[in-house]
């Protein structure tokens, strides 16, 4: 229908030309991607809380050893159950059996060699640096000690 304004001309709404994206952009955008993606690694690896493994306990049988470590004694020990759990042993060996044998209460223990002296200790009770003893933990192993 000619309504008389002159020739006619169709509109378009989709441009003619389509410009797609080139290729160097969809390039550049994967490799800033996956740059961006190493350093975000990177850090969260910097963020977590790695052990050396020389800081983790050597185990001695059913027992991890922690060199150099006291904690403070029990004190449930006695007749009136409320002395500190401290016992001269002949050797290690005896001290372990002796922590076998009072598996209620012994989780930990220090052992000082040169005075043959054990000590049960409070496993919930910070550790301090020892010259003369060494700390041995149970080792637990899905729940059961091994």
């Amino acid at each position: 229908m000619d309504l008389g304004y002159g020739p006619t001309v169709p509109i378009s709404l989709v441009s003619e030309t389509k410009q797609h994206w080139p290729v160097g952009w969809i390039i550049l955008i994967v490799i800033l991607s996956i740059a961006f993606l190493f350093i975000f690694i990177l850090f969260v690896r910097q963020r977590s809380n790695l052990i050396e493994p020389s800081d983790c306990p050597q185990t001695k049988g059913r027992y991890a050893t922690l060199p150099g470590i006291s904690k403070t004694s029990l004190n449930t020990c006695g007749n009136a159950k409320d002395q500190p759990c401290d016992i001269i042993v002949a050797s290690l060996a005896e001290a372990i059996s002796n922590c076998d044998q009072r598996s209620d209460i012994c989780k930990e223990f220090t052992y000082d060699q040169p005075s043959n002296l054990m000590r049960i200790v409070d496993p919930s009770s910070t550790m301090e640096v020892s010259t003369k003893e060494n700390l041995y933990r149970l080792q637990v192993t899905n729940g059961i000690p091994t």
